[in-house]
């Protein structure tokens, strides 16, 4: 609508009404009746879109039905009428031009399976692109989905971008910065940058870290000679190899904050036992023996995991530990013992037992419980291999044993060996 311009002598001053001015003489404007009624039908039906009925007495109606159409936005709904990924809608009033920025929602009739398009009062289809101005792949709207829709006449030669779908994928751009959403794609590939060794935020986990924390072997480590450990091969298999005598220095778990949890292997594949030293106030404890700082012997063929429990201590297990744990404890020599375990092996020899006579032997261990059987081997005179005499043996419970030589040619010798618990 506009000014009555085109009505002859209407008496516009420019362009607009003027009053009558009885001092100059001048006439006043014109008011046709034509264009009072069209101003008068163009408020009228703004109240009846807005479902009022028009009052000529009440002066407030036209603003009531500018907010309740506002408030309704039901100028730019409608319903889907087209296909699978061809969206079609008729809205009242109908759009006859595209002007950017316009917002449309509709619902729906079907889902989306890839790229679609969308056409509003049939205007020309349009394609339907997502917030990283990509087609769509499919799955980003759904049947009986309310679809918002903006035009940009700029992406492509115009493009209706898809704000909004209930119930359906929505797609954003490439993250490039640390607050962005993530594609699906860039998971495929490198992202992101891996966390500090041994952080326990929140963060995404990316397999350097895994490597890194333990959770597969984060290196393997050959080494001669001695070698002081590093945070580096916390996670890692680290073994000596030469035929001369290796060490290794456990990691400082103070100046290092290696954390509680954190696990080295190593191996001993030289010919020489390796000394494992803990560093400044750390220690070592098998799973037998208390907290200690000295250093652990790693025989020729064993390997062990070193495992950091808290406060300095590394726990050792493994076969290493054998040797050392007191349920495996031994005393190697001419007379000695061996346990396995809960049962306990004793050897030992009997010298020297008077012709006919006897000799209580004193077991290298008391056996903690009992002593099942004693055994004598061959006997021999002193300085003699030749058997001179048979030889009995009497219980004489857990700590010793008695022997008696049968014969008459003296001073034999009787190796034994005993087996308890």
């Amino acid at each position: 609508m506009d000014y009555p311009k085109s009505v002859p002598s209407v008496g516009l001053v420019n362009g607009k009404f003027v009053d009558e001015n009885p001092v100059n003489g001048t006439p006043g404007s014109l008011i046709p009746a034509a264009w009072g009624n069209s101003i008068t039908d163009e408020v009228v039906n703004v109240v009846k879109a807005a479902g009022l009925v028009p009052d000529e007495a009440d002066l407030g109606q036209l603003l009531l039905s500018i907010q309740k159409i506002s408030q309704s936005d039901s100028a730019k709904y409608a319903l889907d009428t087209g296909a699978s990924g061809t969206y079609v809608a008729s809205y009242a009033p109908a759009l006859k031009a595209l002007v950017d920025g316009v917002v449309l929602c509709f619902k729906a009739q079907n889902g989306n399976t890839g790229a679609s398009t969308f056409s509003p009062n049939g205007l020309t289809a349009a394609p339907i692109v997502g917030a990283a101005h990509s087609a769509l792949q499919g799955g980003e709207i759904v049947a009986n989905g309310d679809v918002w829709v903006q035009w940009n006449s700029s992406i492509g030669t115009g493009s209706w971008v898809l704000i909004d779908s209930t119930g359906g994928a929505f797609q954003v751009a490439n993250a490039s910065k640390s607050q962005h959403a993530v594609a699906l794609g860039q998971l495929a590939g490198a992202i992101g940058t891996t966390a500090p060794q041994f952080d326990s935020s929140l963060k995404l986990v990316t397999t350097a870290f895994l490597a890194r924390s333990g959770k597969q072997l984060s290196g393997v480590v050959p080494f001669t000679g001695a070698l002081t450990g590093g945070a580096s091969h916390v996670g890692g298999f680290l073994y000596g190899w030469s035929a001369t005598a290796n060490s290794y220095s456990l990691p400082n778990t103070v100046s290092l904050a290696i954390p509680v949890g954190a696990v080295i292997t190593l191996a001993n594949f030289g010919s020489n036992s390796m000394a494992i030293v803990p560093q400044g106030t750390d220690k070592t404890q098998t799973p037998s023996l208390p907290a200690t700082s000295s250093s652990f012997t790693l025989v020729s063929g064993a390997s062990a995991e070193f495992t950091h429990v808290g406060s300095g201590t590394w726990f050792i297990t493994g076969n290493a530990v054998n040797s050392s744990s007191a349920d495996f404890a031994a005393s190697i020599g001419l007379s000695g013992y061996q346990k396995l375990g809960s049962w306990i092996i004793q050897w030992g020899t009997a010298s020297a037992i008077a012709a006919g006579g006897s000799l209580t032997v004193a077991y290298p261990l008391t056996f903690p419980n009992a002593a099942l059987m004693t055994l004598p081997g061959n006997s021999a005179a002193v300085g003699s291999t030749a058997n001179t005499c048979t030889v009995g043996v009497k219980y004489g419970g857990a700590s010793q044993c008695t022997f008696y030589a049968n014969g008459t040619v003296g001073s034999p010798n009787v190796p034994w060996i005993a087996i308890g618990y």
